[in-house]
């Protein structure tokens, strides 16, 4: 490939760079760096250095017209949220491949020139894919969520991803956290809507209470008395279990070609369950100073068993 080209002439370069700093001779440096192995002795190195040179800045001006190719697939004007688009896998591969030939195919001897063209390219393709995807979820707010959570969550398996998040700093590394912070924001909107359907007014109350008590849970509420608590928790978990299961069936649906997915999700959501519930208990017992029931746990038992987990 074209990086992988760019990453022996990046080398190759350096090694005659360090040729004209040190008094080692050209064929000394060329066995140390096992680069650039064909030289004579008879030429002058400022040709070689020429060419090269030469060569280089044509193999940049590939990589970057090929990136510009895949951006501008990516800048789809007809697409939808019906599914993740095809490119969404296939970047995955495309960054490997990239890292690959910045490596020289090997892993080893890899050149900081060719890295930080590498990382450029890498980085403009995860901002045009962020804002592509955005701009298509926007398009239609109602599956956008779900649409966003999907398409990350595929870009964001990629390998070669998963592992520069643990590296420090660097362009790639502030796009990893940027998706990763839309991943988590989307997430929350789509199960959200997914708990709204079945436990809405459980939601509304504990939305309500939380503006009331400024988040803090430390002045006492005026909106409910201690009987209409109790007896909302109380209706809106005396079918918990059959709102489960249609919590369960529709994220099932919603993840049928991304089952690896699912538990990720239905656990975000189980979650966010817990959090609405729990500040109603923790204000019932500061209140009127007993708990709720159901308590959080029988709640959470119900929402973990839907996944076949004992």
């Amino acid at each position: 490939s074209a990086v992988y080209l760019l990453a022996q002439v990046d080398r190759t370069l350096e090694v005659l760079d360090e040729t004209q700093r040190t008094s080692l001779s050209p064929a000394d440096l060329v066995d140390r760096k096992s680069s650039f192995s064909h030289g004579r002795p008879g030429v002058h190195m400022s040709h070689w250095q020429k060419i090269l040179i030469q060569l280089q800045s044509s193999l940049r001006a590939r990589l970057l017209y090929f990136v510009q190719e895949q951006v501008e697939i990516m800048m789809d004007p007809g697409a939808t949220t019906r599914k993740s688009p095809a490119w969404v896998p296939k970047l995955g591969t495309l960054i490997t491949e990239l890292e690959r030939g910045a490596s020289g195919g090997q892993g080893e001897g890899s050149c900081e020139q060719t890295i930080a063209q590498v990382d450029k390219a890498t980085e403009h393709l995860l901002t045009a894919a962020m804002q592509s995807l955005a701009k298509t979820a926007a398009a239609d707010p109602k599956k956008g969520s779900l649409f966003m959570v999907k398409s990350l969550r595929r870009l964001l398996s990629c390998k070669t991803l998963e592992k520069r998040s643990g590296s420090q700093g660097g362009l790639v590394l502030q796009c990893i956290v940027q998706a990763k912070s839309l991943l988590s924001q989307n997430l929350g909107r789509y199960v959200a809507g997914i708990a709204s359907n079945e436990i809405s007014r459980l939601i509304q109350v504990s939305e309500s209470l939380r503006r009331e008590t400024g988040g803090h849970n430390t002045d006492i509420p005026i909106s409910f008395s201690k009987s209409s608590l109790q007896d909302l928790v109380r209706d809106a978990f005396s079918h918990f279990d059959k709102a489960v299961a249609k919590m369960y069936s529709k994220m099932s649906r919603n993840f049928s070609d991304e089952k690896e997915f699912l538990r990720p999700c239905w656990e975000a959501l189980s979650e966010y369950i817990l959090e609405k519930l729990k500040l109603l208990q923790h204000v019932a017992l500061k209140w009127y100073g007993e708990e709720l029931r159901p308590s959080a746990e029988s709640v959470q038992k119900t929402l973990v068993q839907a996944l076949g987990v004992q």
